[in-house]
């Protein structure tokens, strides 16, 4: 890689001394889907949904990683299914380049591989590509082809098909990418816990999911974020697992989901938020609930939507007395942005607890800056949103809930900036990039802009967005080049000492995002 952003040729040297620095600097990552292992695997196993929607056409485990995991018992999730660029960020860029998706997905895993691939020539050096570039390098048998071996020319896609597929099911391949990359801890979805169900039974969800035990991990690593996306946009959510698994794009029955699910009656709103109240307090990690492994919740903000909207009482009572089984769009804004207010009043609860353990509270994690987030048809990732005045908008919410640290990963560069202003004013508010936002440039400008401005403890790290273990460490290169180039701007005209800025190398990778999510580290 090259630093993102113009530099002198003295600041260059400021930047290269910064990231040599970082290189074996602990890391921890509070932002993947990165999934868990699944042990005993068996056929049974394999007929469930093992899959995410995105690009979910071309996402399917191929037979043979199947076969494979039914000979050995164990299916491993936290590295790549196989070669084939299937997972979003390289889809977008073939289909911006005339890709035929449909046609790629009925194609054989080699062959869609090999299309994808071309598709990609005229993208190849693009940050992402090179994400993909330092995936695929990572394996033996990429790395016995020498150096001048190009692994993203379509002609050499067998060689690294077969490298992948080698080192597939190989457990201690993950686990040395992870010490490789110096990765000490990733927080991900707890629906990608080995020990969580694929699927849901009809009739016995509520006894699948408090059977889960939130105190076990299979991999010493992981930790679990809470997706509360769908009670907070069920029209447009995204991670619904494990509490919302089958219930995408099911609005209507947005409060029979919830009680079927958490094990409860709805009969009004009181109901309605003890219920919501309840599941986020025994959910995540507090000093009430000392066991859970689920550090804090998250959840996909539509564009359009705000969090400070005051919903009358009397309303959602009536709309669950009235239309309960059956919602309308209205009437499911109405109490979803309801049932909102009790996670938040749940999670500030949970955060006056945590403050007087950490002095900090608990993260409320939000990814904001597009209106969608997957299309219906296609199931591909959605495109930048910008309005103005979303922080102004959401100010009110942050004086109410000071127990809990908001932290927005924003997709649009200019709503970075509006939420970066707000973040200097506001002690309980820091911000990152996040998918289209996300990228060495964005990150460098950011960094800079926080230091001459306020702090870089503002900043929030570690949010690589990934599926696999390799994917933490290919996207940790745009973080850490990112950061040497805004800190060494800062460096070199004399705004920051060197060994200070080296310092927040490591406060950026480790320190800041392991305080912030309540992560025990030495």
């Amino acid at each position: 890689m090259t630093f993102p952003i113009d530099l002198t040729e003295n600041t260059k040297l400021i930047a290269q001394e910064l990231l040599d620095s970082s290189i074996d600097s602990p890391r921890v990552d509070c932002h993947t889907h990165v999934q868990g292992d699944l042990f005993n695997f068996t056929a049974e196993i394999a007929k469930a949904n093992l899959i995410g929607s995105q690009s979910a056409g071309l996402n399917s485990y191929p037979d043979e990683v199947i076969e494979m995991a039914i000979k050995s018992g164990r299916l491993v999730r936290r590295t790549m299914i196989d070669a084939v660029p299937a997972y979003s960020w390289f889809v977008q860029l073939a289909l911006g380049q005339g890709a035929d998706f449909y046609n790629i997905s009925n194609m054989d895993r080699r062959q869609m591989g090999k299309a994808l691939m071309t598709a990609l020539q005229p993208c190849r050096y693009s940050e992402r590509a090179g994400w993909l570039k330092n995936m695929l390098s990572r394996y033996d048998g990429v790395k016995s082809q020498g150096d001048s071996f190009d692994v993203l020319d379509p002609d050499n896609f067998d060689i690294v098909y077969d490298a992948v597929i080698a080192q597939r099911n190989d457990p201690a391949f993950a686990d040395k990418i992870l010490k490789d990359d110096h990765i000490i801890y990733l927080v991900t979805s707890l629906e990608n816990a080995s020990h969580v169900p694929l699927k849901l039974n009809s009739g016995s969800e509520y006894k699948q999911l408090k059977a889960i035990d939130l105190s076990v991990s299979m991999h010493p690593e992981m930790y679990y974020m809470l997706d509360v996306h769908y009670i907070v946009c069920p029209d447009k959510a995204t991670d619904l697992g494990p509490y919302f698994l089958g219930c995408k794009y099911d609005t209507e029955n947005y409060i029979i989901n919830i009680e079927n699910r958490l094990g409860v009656t709805i009969e009004d709103a009181k109901d309605l938020r003890k219920a919501i109240k309840e599941w986020v307090h025994n959910v995540i990690l507090s000093p009430s609930n000392p066991n859970s492994r689920v550090l804090y919740a998250n959840t996909f903000q539509p564009i359009d939507k705000r969090l400070n909207t005051n919903i009358s009482e009397s309303d959602v009572t009536n709309i669950i007395k009235k239309h309960k089984a059956k919602l309308n769009e209205l009437e499911v804004n109405i109490v979803s942005a309801y049932a909102t207010q009790a996670i938040l009043e749940g999670l500030n609860e949970i955060g006056s607890e945590l403050k007087k353990q950490n002095g900090l509270g608990v993260c409320f994690q939000i990814a904001i800056g597009v209106d969608y987030f997957i299309d219906r048809d296609r199931e591909i990732m959605a495109f930048k949103a910008y309005q103005p005045r979303i922080p102004r908008d959401e100010e009110p919410i942050w004086r109410k809930y000071p127990n809990i640290i908001f932290e927005y990963l924003v997709a649009d560069e200019k709503l970075q900036e509006d939420f970066m202003d707000s973040a200097k004013q506001v002690p309980n508010v820091i911000v990152g990039p996040w998918w289209q936002g996300f990228g060495g440039r964005s990150i460098a400008r950011m960094v800079e802009s926080l230091v001459w401005e306020s702090s870089i403890n503002k900043f929030a790290g570690g949010i690589s967005d990934a599926r696999y273990v390799t994917m933490i460490g290919a996207k940790g290169e745009s973080v850490r080049y990112g950061l040497s180039a805004g800190l060494a701007l800062c460096v070199s005209e004399g705004r920051l000492p060197l060994n200070v800025a080296k310092k927040y190398m490591k406060d950026v990778l480790y320190n800041n995002p392991a305080r912030v999510h309540n992560i025990p580290i030495d």
